[in-house]
């Protein structure tokens, strides 16, 4: 690997944490208690409603995040990182692992709430052996992908092997509890990815125009970065509206409200 592509990598993975930390551990961690309740009285139903309405609502927050990432992950990058010794080829070096990290963002959300599930059934065990072969498989995919793309298959590697960890948790699952509804979560993830499609192609557009190839700086590139984002929420929940928003943001949503009014 060329010099520096250890700070490239930690770099993009230190953007890739904060919608992590924001959404995934977040939404993983308020819903352990209520799943390990249910798992206790045997409460079949309404865990495995549980487990869907979360993971609806993560790929909800994740799958737009993952696409704006990758959109404006140069003009970010850029933002935050490019000064000093931080030139312009370290921001499109980081940038690169930013994009590959971020095609695996949605999983290793979702991947958060099915160890919950995992550990609320006392399937510990479970988590680790999927995880093992997680392991080997980003082991194998690191070692295929760095030679052609250098740094960035490192990080396309652990992105595929996130995805393939949380599926497999998920199927499973879906055979322990005898189904956890995946044609209502294949839609409603179809949806946010649709919207979040339109949304990076619009906010793709504006970026390309306005960026200027890195001559927009300084204080007018943040604002410019904070149009963008602005456009892209508008844009990702008008899409979302017309499409059809999932039932287990609807119902989060909801009580919320319901615990402002108590």
């Amino acid at each position: 690997l060329t010099v520096g592509s250890i700070s490239y990598l930690y770099y993009a993975e230190r953007l890739i944490q904060f919608p992590l930390g924001l959404f995934g551990s977040a939404i993983g961690t308020s819903v352990l208690p209520q799943l390990t309740r249910q798992s206790a009285l045997q409460e079949w139903q309404p865990f495995r409603q549980q487990v869907v309405e979360a993971m609806e609502l993560l790929w909800f927050l994740t799958i737009p995040a993952a696409a704006g990432l990758w959109v404006i992950r140069i003009p970010l990058v850029h933002l935050l990182f490019q000064r000093g010794e931080f030139n312009e080829i370290s921001t499109r070096m980081t940038a690169e692992a930013l994009g590959y990290f971020a095609l695996g963002l949605w999983a290793v959300a979702g991947f958060r709430v099915l160890v919950g599930a995992w550990y609320a059934l006392d399937g510990a065990y479970v988590t680790v052996w999927a995880g093992v072969g997680a392991l080997a498989i980003n082991v194998i995919l690191s070692v295929l992908l760095i030679g052609p793309l250098g740094h960035s298959g490192l990080a396309l590697a652990v992105s595929i092997a996130a995805i393939a960890n949380m599926l497999l948790l998920m199927l499973l699952l879906s055979r322990r509890l005898g189904g956890i509804q995946g044609g209502r979560l294949l839609l409603n993830s179809g949806r946010c990815l649709f919207a979040s499609f339109i949304m990076a192609v619009v906010v793709q557009n504006l970026y390309r125009y306005s960026y200027d190839g890195g001559n927009l700086t300084g204080g007018f590139l943040a604002l410019g970065l904070g149009c963008w984002v602005a456009a892209g929420i508008l844009i990702y929940l008008g899409c979302i509206m017309l499409l059809g928003v999932p039932e287990g943001v609807r119902n989060a949503w909801a009580a919320r409200r319901q615990s402002r009014i108590n």
